[in-house]
């Protein structure tokens, strides 16, 4: 047990107070104030303020603090914050933020960041991938900067470049849509999109089944059913119940 320690590695078990700082970690490092790796490490990484790892770290972090690794493969849990640089493969929790560049599992978080892509399941207030989301994301907002695969559940849930599954929310929009939108408002912007909007509102470039109150579309390759139904290439482009072009 020492007060502030600083070793070129530690295979074993290691105790600490204030710092605890090495170049490698493989077994159990404890540690009040925090564990620094300049290199790979693998086990158990406990500390009061936070763990750091200059490298992958393997196995489990956990803290009340701060959670750092360029790469984890395994389980982090922090209070506070979880930022892992490259990648995260297992399952990353921040209380109020979790950022990675890619996430291939599970992440919850008040935020959950991600710079490139999530695969996996992902719970929070906020769930942002500036690539893809692939899998299921559960929040008040879900965002994904290109495509999304499998469902978007949400307040508010968007993917910009296409949806391919199940967006489900009060306000859903995607640019092309292959699957099917739920929600209080509905829109899909593309000319392919070839999916099923169900909601008091859907607006479609290309519709194939639009159910609501009210509906509009561009071009019809399908049906709308709804109190008015608008389709700008229909024989009568308005329709009260229902529209159909085939």
């Amino acid at each position: 047990v020492q007060l502030h320690s600083r070793d070129d590695a530690v295979s074993g078990i290691r105790l600490g107070l204030l710092g605890c700082e090495s170049c490698g970690i493989d077994g159990l490092s404890v540690c009040l104030g925090g564990n620094v790796s300049t290199a790979d490490s693998s086990g158990l990484l406990l500390a009061g303020l936070g763990n750091g790892v200059d490298g992958t770290h393997r196995g489990v972090m956990l803290s009340f603090g701060v959670n750092n690794a360029r790469v984890l493969d395994g389980v982090s849990l922090a209070l506070l914050f979880g930022g892992h640089g490259e990648a995260v493969r297992g399952v990353q929790m921040g209380g109020l933020w979790s950022m990675n560049s890619t996430l291939s599992g599970v992440a919850a978080s008040a935020v959950n960041f991600a710079t490139y892509r999530q695969d996996g399941v992902v719970v929070g207030l906020a769930n942002v991938a500036f690539d893809q989301q692939n899998g299921v994301a559960v929040g008040l907002a879900n965002w994904a900067g290109r495509k999304a695969a499998g469902v978007q559940a949400g307040a508010f849930n968007q993917a910009v470049d296409g949806m391919d599954g199940l967006q489900l929310g009060l306000f859903n929009t995607a640019d092309e849509l292959r699957g099917v939108q739920i929600g209080a408002m509905n829109s899909a912007s593309a000319p392919d999109s070839a999916g099923a909007q169900i909601g008091l509102v859907n607006v479609a470039h290309h519709a194939t089944l639009q159910i609501g109150l009210l509906n509009l579309a561009r071009h019809l390759e399908g049906v709308q059913i709804g109190l008015l139904n608008y389709a700008e290439d229909a024989a009568v482009p308005c329709l009260p119940i229902l529209n159909a072009r085939f």
